[in-house]
């Protein structure tokens, strides 16, 4: 979770949040339950029991969120897909590398 939050501290770029949408509805339709819980867990977001999921808090969060927080999300979202089919602690490590986050203290 450090090294996620890192990685989006270091998310220097500023879409236009249409944009930014569109693609993270399209991403976070693609991600397991668990993995959902973990960006909503990064962005402080809790699932109350008699909501409709996480999926649907998420989506909700998405679409009142700034351009800046859709751009540290549209990085975090695709890390979590990729860590979900592979080593995550390799994913997390490359993502780490590219935006020059150290990574040893958290994997």
């Amino acid at each position: 979770m450090q090294v996620l939050a890192a990685l989006s501290a270091a998310v220097p770029v500023r879409l236009m949040n249409r944009d930014l949408l569109f693609i993270l509805e399209k991403l976070v339709s693609l991600m397991e339950e668990n993995r959902l819980e973990m960006l909503a867990r990064q962005n402080r977001i809790r699932q109350k029991r008699d909501d409709g999921g996480i999926g649907k808090k998420l989506a909700a969060y998405i679409r009142r969120a700034d351009e800046g927080t859709l751009s540290r999300l549209l990085v975090n979202t695709p890390i979590l897909l990729v860590a979900s089919r592979t080593n995550t602690a390799a994913a997390l490590r490359d993502r780490a590398s590219t935006y020059k986050v150290d990574s040893r203290y958290s994997l």
